[in-house]
């Protein structure tokens, strides 16, 4: 009897411990799942066999289920690749063309192609050529800093700004290239706009018609015949007539981006940081933002994308709106909207957005010094309501500073993003996806 009551407390101990491990599985099997719908929809299908026994009177069933499961990715972090080797210093502005390639601009002596050799007339701006993966010079380059790029409606114009007062490293300051400049693609050479500005220009923006916009840190436009005009840090090149124009009486600076859009222009200044024009005069978007935005982005619908430094944007009513770094003006509804927690640790006074573009899919891409997950640089996930990183944890890195940044965001055609900023990971200063 002792012995039938020793094997009875086995199996209850041995059915105890199966159940627990069971248990443990399931709970397992659970965390994995939630863990991985974030990213993955499954699909299940299972078949069920049953098999019974007969022990005199007694009948015992057993199940044995199958399942099968398949799962579609709905988010893949891309494959990245330097442009050629890159360049020694940072890139500060990028522009593509009808053809995809691909104009860099920034504080660097030149850019290199994969063989390591430095490419002739790069001094500060430079081509990526698609077709051949390469880099092209343009004329002798210019002699210093390049913070901004546009190219012309039909390719055939592509505009530089900067603190560069004339072509190539050793240009004399007395050439007409003060601050901006348009590099000619048929004649292969650089032009005058006018006689330039009196201050660095950080922005520029080309409409439908071909005229350019351009916002910096300056007073005065100066056309040709010499005369120069009050403009206040924003101006507008009539290239039909070739002469700058005031736009009202200006913003308020330093401007460091402008947008053309289907719903007018916009900059980032004016007493509350953002500001549009309707043709004749400025006016506050909404109520503004509580610090500088330093990036701009429109869909065709004419909503606008800003980024910068701020955490609050304010409707018309005043009413405050989160936006940590990032933020959607709605042109249908009159009032901001925010992306999910935005970018960034909004007390980490190094984040900020520098650049935002949009992919095929109208998707905003963003581009910056803001750390966490995303990490510099991210896509905005509208079926999640997420951010999400397009580079994988950890591959943006810098080696001085310390802290790496993305300056210049860019997508193509065929929905090829680039970036350039300061960075050592992925590419020097340079990359994109594969």
């Amino acid at each position: 009897m002792r012995n039938w009551i020793i094997i009875l407390l086995f199996i209850v101990i041995v059915a105890f411990a199966i159940h627990f491990i069971s248990s443990c599985g399931s709970t397992g099997n659970i965390s994995e799942e939630i863990t991985t719908t974030l990213f993955i929809t499954t699909t299940s299908s299972a078949a069920s066999a049953t098999t019974s026994t007969s022990m005199g009177s007694a009948t015992t069933s057993t199940t044995t289920t199958t399942t099968t499961s398949t799962s579609t990715t709905i988010f893949k972090v891309p494959a990245w690749t330097g442009l050629g080797q890159g360049t020694d210093s940072a890139v500060l502005a990028m522009a593509a063309d009808p053809q995809n390639n691909i104009y860099v601009g920034g504080a660097f002596g030149n850019l290199k192609n994969s063989n390591g050799n430095g490419v002739q007339g790069t001094s500060h701006i430079g081509k990526w050529i698609a077709v051949s993966s390469s880099w092209g010079g343009m004329g002798i380059g210019l002699n210093d800093t390049v913070a901004a790029i546009a190219v012309s409606p039909l390719g055939d114009y592509v505009y530089a700004a900067g603190g560069f007062t004339a072509a190539g490293i050793f240009g004399t300051p007395a050439s007409d290239l003060k601050y901006i400049a348009r590099w000619n693609i048929a004649a292969q050479t650089w032009e005058a706009m006018g006689k330039g500005m009196s201050g660095g220009v950080n922005a520029l923006e080309v409409d439908s018609a071909g005229n350019v916009y351009a916002g910096g840190s300056f007073k005065y436009a100066n056309n040709a015949d010499g005369t120069s005009i009050e403009v206040n840090n924003i101006a507008k090149w009539n290239t039909a007539l070739s002469t700058w124009e005031p736009m009202a009486s200006g913003l308020s600076g330093p401007i460091r981006a402008v947008k053309v859009s289907s719903s007018g222009i916009y900059a980032t200044g004016g007493p509350n940081f953002i500001s549009k024009w309707n043709g004749s005069s400025w006016s506050t978007v909404g109520n503004g933002l509580n610090s500088s935005a330093f990036a701009l982005a429109a869909d065709p619908a004419g909503n606008i994308y800003v980024g910068g430094f701020f955490t609050t944007a304010y409707n018309p009513n005043g009413s405050p709106v989160q936006a940590t770094r990032i933020a959607k003006w709605n042109v249908q509804s009159n009032s901001w909207e925010q992306f999910g927690y935005g970018l960034g640790n909004p007390v980490d006074f190094s984040a900020m957005v520098n650049a935002i573009a949009l992919d095929k899919a109208g998707n905003p891409c963003a581009g910056g010094s803001f750390a966490g997950v995303p990490n510099h640089l991210a896509r905005w996930n509208p079926d999640f309501g997420l951010w999400l990183p397009i580079v994988a944890s950890g591959e943006v890195k810098a080696t001085s500073p310390p802290i790496p940044s993305i300056s210049a965001l860019v997508i193509d055609s065929l929905d090829n993003i680039y970036i350039g900023g300061i960075f050592t990971s992925p590419g020097s200063n340079l990359a994109r996806t594969q």
